[in-house]
């Protein structure tokens, strides 16, 4: 494992990768080629996500997909 891969070695939630990479939802969608709400709904259904967009969104992360926690309810980090 690489040292920046080892570094961000951590599952996530999207708020959380975002937090950690200081990007803005509108960073993010313009990134994605997709408009702010369709990014804004991603982030707050994102057990909906297209398989697409995952990968997109770990490119856009630099992590992996499976880095990204989709599917539960707890985050490791209490953003607001």
């Amino acid at each position: 494992m690489d040292k920046q891969r080892a570094k961000t070695h951590r599952r996530r939630t999207l708020r959380e990768w975002r937090a950690f990479r200081r990007l803005s939802k509108t960073a993010i969608s313009s990134r994605m080629g997709v408009h702010i709400s369709t990014y804004t709904n991603i982030e707050e259904h994102p057990w909906e996500i297209k398989m697409k967009y995952a990968i997109k969104l770990a490119e856009i992360f630099e992590c992996e997909v499976h880095d990204i926690i989709f599917f539960e309810q707890e985050s490791n980090l209490k953003l607001g």
